[in-house]
């Protein structure tokens, strides 16, 4: 079962993304944005939103103290310029909302590390 840490989320967005992962058997958690990278734990994989000025820091913290934990940018801002610099920082993956199920189990796949004999969520779930 996967970790997965919400952080600086909308709670509609928290909420969306929470139900998703659940249905694929992943263990969610909600914190607010401006965490330390000592406060993920054993965390899988990180989906951090908000505006720029709140994930890029934590991101820049993370990667400093946790260079291979997928670090997965979530906005309603898909401004190209964010991007890149969301993605040059160490973001793993940067993507807008609305996301559908689906794409959510792509980016869960795509990040976390593959099972050849039981992938992090079958395509039944949705």
């Amino acid at each position: 079962m996967a970790r997965v840490l919400l952080v600086g989320l909308e709670p509609a967005n928290a909420g969306q993304i929470s139900k998703a992962l659940a249905e694929c058997r992943c263990e969610v958690e909600s914190r607010p944005a401006g965490l330390s990278p000592l406060e993920l734990g054993d965390t899988d994989v990180v989906f951090a939103g908000g505006k720029p000025s709140q994930y890029l820091p934590l991101l820049q913290r993370v990667r400093a103290a946790l260079p291979f934990l997928p670090f997965v940018v979530v906005t309603r801002l898909p401004e190209t310029g964010e991007w890149i610099d969301a993605l040059e920082a160490g973001a793993t993956d940067y993507c807008s909302f609305p996301l559908s199920s689906s794409q959510l189990k792509w980016l869960l796949d795509s990040v976390l590390p593959r099972r050849a004999a039981a992938p992090a969520c079958s395509a039944a779930a949705f």
